[in-house]
């Protein structure tokens, strides 16, 4: 049995999987059968809570309390008892004793208590199967892309190395296409990380296994043929026009002599002949159309020769123009999918080479990308019938239960079907439970058209969409549908019955509408979504919708909005200020209201003004540690102690000081004195600049501060505690420092790097029973419900984002610009516009608007039910039909007004809608316990106390074979010279190296007094100028062999300088090393490199070439 659950919001989805859960493991005369029993979601907050459910429910049963659930039980295992009150006892009793026995087994058997996401399930699988899987053992599973950016770069450094010509091609086109107008050669790294942004999706790899036949140059020659095919096309347009146009010409003709003259007929020859391609392709207008079908040729009040000379080159034109719209109308659609494709193609042949550069850094770290799991596995399961990485699983699991199965991907499903299969022909139940009206993570792989088929069932049209599925897909597909039977959950259980009505009411109206009810949306909302209320349901629900004036700017893209600035709320942040307030009055808790945001940096916004307004507030994504001025201006200042000689973070650092700690404006002489700051280098004179505004460090202390006291120095110095809304983002900021230090290297610039990978996404957290108002988006909302729903700024466009890509399938297309040497581009990424509908692809354009349409629908649907008992919509003002409204994109706020239009309500003079008006008593959100907030406004103390700290790089720094403390002060002199930026900064490289404990006190003079002799050269002064350019000392070789110079600048003469440091005992090894790095220069291209190989013993300097 196959039983699929197709459900609704609030309708008991989670009760029910817990009750077929515990139904199947108490049914058998064995205590441990839920090991038997694997259940499946999609996060770990839906597996955390069905685990509770489970085990909450379980726990409640042995202790002889009889839930509803139980009693459902009861007489689902045992009709009969239904009608005998006498068996029903004995049943409840029985199933007490057993419900005790198997929550004990459970908890001492946790690890067989398989209730998890299939992601985590996923990860074990493959962790049995490393071998087979062609997987590293004990690998480290990688969930980010942050090595996107390294792959980048390292497949930008095979560029003019043998053997890389093809890639070397490319990649100088794609530069001088796209990268100089992005800002020159150092935007072309973005570029490329842009376009590989989708590569670890599900749809990206799908889409590239259709294409992975394709080489380098097979790219690269499709591209040529499509251009040149468009430029063939083109030249024939401008020809017949040119033709037209020299017949009115050489008739003596002008514009003014022709019907609507330039806008007519001569316009469209003349703009033809020489128009700017990307407007050739236009249809003509209106005129032209008149002029041709009614033989409207001439102006008004013209003479006779006129007329005569018009009628002449009527025929002409007439042909010019039937031959232009002729290749207009049979290749046009292919003309824009052309340039669309040639566009894309250079960035969609480097996404096979990015992968395999990110696939051998993973392997350098014995890592693997999670995205690779349900990848490695469809390539087993698509071409055995008993894929041997179930084989244990298969006889261990007689049951799967799949909960949010339209989040479910098509790997995901793919590869859970013969399990699915195996428990089939074994006679177990199994069930999935989904609703297709909550599909709302496409943009992670979700498939909602899974759940649809199977609700329909048409499990056999699941083939459709499911590629290189195998031969025995279809056959584990029809297995389904045979044994697949339908259950709708329809009764609503949470909302009071105003806001189901509403949510019923609106949702018919959007599924019936033209503009939003296209085939898809009316498939997910047909007759079957609308949800039952019965004599349980409380009344006195209250719906609200309030529109604003569209505000100047967008609430939360200005990146430089922080909590510690004091703004001013927009109208529609003052109105969800004001309703909380007045919510409080009557009587809710603060915990009992939730604001929900279509975009996080809507949510982050309102989180700003409420934490203003004293609201206390819980958010796992708005209350963003990025958002605090305090901790920008901690990253700030790290920043000026890595790298103190950058001017412009300088002058960031110091202005935000001024505006933060100091709280002044910077007047004319202040500016001045700042300016002429940032402009002296060395972090002492910034240190300097610190102590006039009162701040003090010194170079010694903060060199020798871990990471983690560094930040709490700045924060004790800077006084940045004397604001409560900054105490919660600093205290919450400290935590992840001390973490980052316990378990990274605590290097300054380990810590910014990783601040800069993880701190975007790092929030403040609380116990989710602190009594305090959600604040969150849509997608977190999912599966949660609350007595009060506000949801602010519901008027985004429920249309493709401009600038997203649409992968679409070429398999259709038998053009030969679309081929070379017999191997044929069948899939391939364009723009997403509105002109892809008149092009061969035109249907898969459509299907994509309406799958994003339904997606927002959806989204809107989640946010609705959500509340429980209040619910307060805000909205922009959506345009007057005078202004065009009927041509807007479809938007949530067009949708409102619509709906409120259809049921007689809309009124132009009304901001303000109260379509149910129920004053009942405040509902309140359930809480498992009481939470006590305790308030921090002051640091304990400061670890003050020295550390120690392990260098790996000793033997760099110390003379680790001899000991000899000659050769030891060398060593550390060598680190000295290839530390400092330049002769200015050589006594600040000195004292950091001094207080990090790499050089003892005593031997600071005699370092400063032998690099300062050294540097006296006028070579050495050259090197290490302030004008000349520290360059990366690092040279690849090809096959990846790694050279490293000690120094390597380019001087103020544009030559380029290798230097390495020696001792008299390594001077022949290090000449060798020179000599290999010169060679290595001159073969890259770089043919003026000159060598310096100084010994620091005798301090001779030898120069190469």
């Amino acid at each position: 049995m196959f039983r699929i659950y197709s459900s609704s919001a609030g309708s008991g989805k989670t009760y029910t999987l817990t009750k077929e859960y515990i139904k199947l493991a108490l049914h058998p005369e064995n205590d441990s059968y839920y090991r038997h029993i694997l259940a499946v979601t999609f996060t770990n907050a839906a597996a955390r809570e069905m685990k509770e459910r489970i085990l909450g429910t379980l726990k409640a049963f042995s202790t002889g309390a009889r839930p509803q659930m139980m009693l459902d039980i009861v007489s689902e295992l045992s009709p009969a008892a239904a009608t005998d009150p006498g068996l029903r006892e004995q049943e409840l009793i029985r199933l007490q004793e057993r419900a005790g026995r198997i929550f004990t087994r459970i908890l001492h058997g946790y690890s067989d208590f398989s209730v998890m996401t299939i992601d985590s399930f996923i990860s074990r699988l493959v962790g049995s199967f490393t071998d087979e899987l062609g997987l590293p053992f004990g690998f480290e599973t990688r969930l980010d892309g942050d090595l996107l950016a390294e792959a980048i770069d390292r497949l930008l450094a095979r560029i003019g190395l043998t053997g890389e010509e093809p890639l070397t091609r490319i990649l100088e086109s794609y530069y001088l296409e796209h990268a100089r107008e992005e800002g020159g050669w150092g935007a072309l790294p973005k570029q490329m990380l842009s376009a590989a942004a989708d590569l670890l999706s599900e749809e990206s790899y799908l889409a590239m296994t259709r294409v992975s036949d394709l080489t380098l140059n097979d790219w690269q020659q499709i591209r040529k043929q499509l251009l040149t095919t468009i430029r063939e096309k083109e030249s024939l347009i401008r020809e017949h026009a040119d033709k037209g146009y020299q017949a009115i010409v050489n008739a003596g003709l002008s514009a003014s002599d022709f019907f609507q003259t330039s806008r007519g007929i001569y316009g469209y020859m003349a703009g033809r002949k020489d128009r700017d391609p990307a407007k050739l392709w236009d249809p003509p207008n209106s005129y032209v159309v008149k002029t041709i079908s009614e033989e409207k040729w001439a102006g008004s009040k013209i003479p006779p020769a006129t007329q005569n000379a018009i009628d002449s080159v009527a025929p002409v034109l007439k042909d010019s123009y039937y031959a232009i719209e002729e290749i207009r109308s049979r290749f046009g659609g292919h003309a824009f999918l052309y340039k669309a494709l040639a566009g894309q193609l250079y960035s969609l042949s480097l996404l096979n080479e990015i992968k395999r550069e990110f696939d051998q850094l993973l392997r350098q770290n014995n890592q693997v990308h999670i995205s690779e799991f349900n990848r490695r596995i469809i390539e087993i399961v698509a071409g055995d019938p008993v894929p041997f990485v179930f084989e244990r699983l298969g006889e261990k699991y007689n049951h799967i239960l799949i909960d949010e199965f339209q989040d479910t991907s098509r790997l995901q499903f793919a590869n859970l079907l013969p399990l699915i299969e195996n428990a089939l022909s074994g006679g177990f139940f199994n069930l999935i439970v989904g609703d297709v009206k909550q599909a709302i993570y496409r943009f992670r792989g979700g498939d909602m058209e899974l759940l649809l088929r199977l609700s329909n069932m048409q499990a056999e049209r699941i083939m459709e969409v499911l590629e290189n599925a195998g031969p025995f897909m279809a056959d584990r597909l029809r297995l389904v549908g045979r044994s697949s039977g339908l259950l709708r959950l329809s009764v609503n259980r949470r909302s009071f019955k105003e806001i189901t009505a509403f949510n019923n009411d609106f949702f018919r109206f959007l599924s019936a509408s033209d503009d939003t009810g296209g085939l898809l949306t009316r498939e997910v909302y047909d007759q079957y979504f609308q949800q039952e209320t019965g004599s349980f349901t409380p009344e006195g629900g209250h719906v609200r919708i309030d529109f604003f004036e569209k505000a100047p700017g967008d609430p939360g893209a200005d990146e430089s909005l922080s909590a510690g600035a004091a703004q001013l709320p927009d109208p529609q942040g003052a109105r969800v200020i004001s309703l909380v307030e007045e919510l409080r009055g009557k009587g809710y808790a603060w915990r009992d209201i939730a604001i929900l945001c279509r975009y996080k940096k809507n949510s982050a916004q309102l989180a700003i003004w409420l934490q203003q307004a004293g609201i206390p507030l819980i958010s796992d994504d708005s209350l963003l540690l990025s958002n605090s001025a305090c901790i920008k201006l901690i990253i700030r200042l790290i920043r000026v102690i890595q790298t103190p000689d950058n001017i412009s973070q300088r002058l960031e650092t110091a202005i935000a000081l001024h505006e933060i700690v100091l709280r002044k404006a910077l007047d004319g002489a202040a500016m001045d004195e700042l300016v002429a700051m940032s402009r002296t280098p060395g972090l002492g004179s910034f240190l300097a600049y610190l102590s006039k505004l009162g701040i003090d460090f010194s170079i010694s202390e903060i060199y020798q501060l871990g990471i983690y006291e560094l930040c709490e120095k700045i924060i004790s110095k800077a006084g940045l505690l004397g604001s409560p809304s900054e105490n919660q983002y600093l205290f919450r900021f400290l935590d992840e420092v001390l973490q980052f230090e316990n378990t990274r290297v605590g290097h300054p610039s380990d810590f910014l790097a990783w601040w800069d990978m993880t701190g975007q996404s790092l929030s403040i957290t609380a116990s989710a029973d602190t009594d305090a108002v959600r604040i969150t988006t849509i997608h977190k909302s999912k599966g949660l419900e609350y007595p009060v729903v506000l949801f602010p700024y519901a008027d985004w466009t429920a249309a493709p984002k401009p600038g997203s890509r649409l992968w679409v399938r070429l398999e259709g297309l038998e053009e030969p610009e679309l081929a070379h040497e017999g191997r044929r581009l069948l899939s391939a990424a364009v723009p997403v516009t509105r002109k892809l509908e008149d092009t061969p692809v035109g249907a898969q354009y459509l299907g994509e608007v309406q799958k994003v349409l339904l997606e927002n629908i959806n989204l809107t649907y989640v946010a609705f039910t959500r509340a429980v008992q209040r619910l307060y919509i805000l909205a922009g003002l959506p345009p007057d039909t005078s202004e065009g409204a009927s041509a807007q994109s479809p938007a949530v706020n067009l949708w409102l007004k619509s709906y409120l239009v259809h049921t007689g309500q809309w009124d132009a003079d009304q901001s303000r809608y109260i379509l149910s008006g129920g004053g009942s008593a405040p509902v309140h959100q359930h809480v498992k316990g009481a939470v006590e907030r305790f308030v921090l406004n002051s640091l304990p103390g400061s670890r003050e106390a020295a550390t120690l700290s392990l260098k790996k790089s000793a033997d760099k720094a110390f003379d680790t074979d001899t000991f000899e403390k000659g050769r030891d002060l060398h060593q550390k002199m060598r680190q000295i010279l290839i530390q400092a930026p330049s002769s200015l900064q050589l006594e600040d490289t000195v004292e950091k190296n001094v207080s990090s404990g790499l050089l003892r006190p005593e031997d600071r003079n005699d370092i400063l007094q032998q690099t300062s002799r050294l540097l006296a050269d006028p070579l050495f002064k050259e090197i290490f100028s302030p004008r000349s350019v520290k360059l990366n000392n690092q040279i690849i070789l090809k096959g990846g062999e790694i050279l490293e110079a000690d120094r390597f600048v380019k001087t103020k003469s544009g030559a380029h300088l290798l230097v390495l440091f020696s001792s008299a005992a390594t001077v022949p090894a290090r000449r060798a090393q020179l000599t290999r790095l010169l060679r290595a220069c001159s073969e890259s291209g770089l043919q003026d490199t000159g060598g310096i190989l100084a010994d620091l013993e005798s301090e001779a300097i030898e120069r190469l070439t």
